[in-house]
């Protein structure tokens, strides 16, 4: 779970699903490693506001180890992306929130499971 950069961490009991793992599942697998049983891992996800997106004006992208995975949820994002913003520009820092890669699992299709990531954190240190 270590990652070497000088970043505002935060964690706490309110989970923030992130979304769109499905088409960064290289990504996911690439944090993780390949494995043939079910996946825990955890990790730092990194809050990005992605101006300029052509799907979403409030978009957040999560990174983890430098790899995007996934996106906050339009609600989750037009809610917190004020305050990563305000944050990211208070600190210079950028905003690391504690989280978990998990699934893979293999199915009874003999396939491999997705991966997905959900993170934590205290809605009122975005507030």
């Amino acid at each position: 779970m270590q990652q070497d950069v000088d970043a505002l961490g935060f964690t706490g009991s309110a989970e923030l699903a992130v979304v769109g793992e499905r088409s960064y599942q290289s990504n996911l697998w690439s944090i993780v490693g390949r494995q043939d049983e079910y996946v825990r891992e955890p990790v730092y996800g990194f809050l990005v506001p992605e101006d300029g997106n052509p799907h979403d004006p409030n978009a957040v992208a999560v990174f983890v180890g430098g790899n995007k995975v996934g996106y906050l949820s339009g609600e989750d994002a037009t809610r917190l992306r004020p305050a990563v913003i305000r944050l990211i520009s208070d600190t210079g820092k950028p905003i690391a929130l504690s989280g978990v890669i998990a699934g893979g699992a293999p199915r009874e299709d003999s396939r491999i499971g997705n991966l997905g990531v959900w993170l934590s954190y205290d809605p009122a240190d975005f507030a």
